[in-house]
């Protein structure tokens, strides 16, 4: 598609979500959790990450699996942070664990462990991250982006 990946895809793991604890009103409840992370193909044949995410609701009900891409957080968090809004106690996971030299990310072919290691660790971040920020939403300091 348009957006850069192929839309909700079925996990190759699964990790059951915490349910969101119960509402004190009437207010939407949110949780997100990230099941996994998953190498991807866009239309140009290069690979990228996407982070897939299971998303659900209390009020009215419903659970979504979704995947986005690294960049698309990192979008989200600059647009928190212009309206004072973004969650503070978790570290928003970093570009590169490896770190850039100019415009250049050293690749997977160079260092794939380092790579791995980098998803993981930022699949972790963005997973408290998120939590974080539903914790937010939930307590009405945040509200729905569209």
């Amino acid at each position: 598609g348009a957006g850069g990946y192929r839309g909700a895809t079925t996990p190759t793991t699964t990790t059951t979500a915490s349910a969101p604890s119960p509402a004190t009103n009437n207010n939407t409840v949110y949780s997100v959790r990230v099941l996994s992370a998953e190498e991807r193909t866009d239309p140009t044949g290069s690979t990228y990450t996407s982070y897939v995410l299971s998303v659900e609701t209390v009020r009215p009900t419903s659970r979504s699996v979704i995947e986005h891409r690294y960049s698309e957080f990192v979008k989200l968090r600059s647009e928190l942070a212009a309206n004072g809004c973004e969650p503070k106690k978790s570290p928003f996971p970093s570009k590169s664990v490896l770190g850039r030299v100019g415009n250049w990310t050293p690749s997977a072919a160079l260092a794939p462990e380092r790579r791995d290691r980098m998803v993981e660790d930022r699949k972790a971040k963005l997973d408290a991250w998120l939590v974080e920020l539903c914790e937010m939403m939930n307590r009405g300091e945040v509200g729905p982006t569209q």
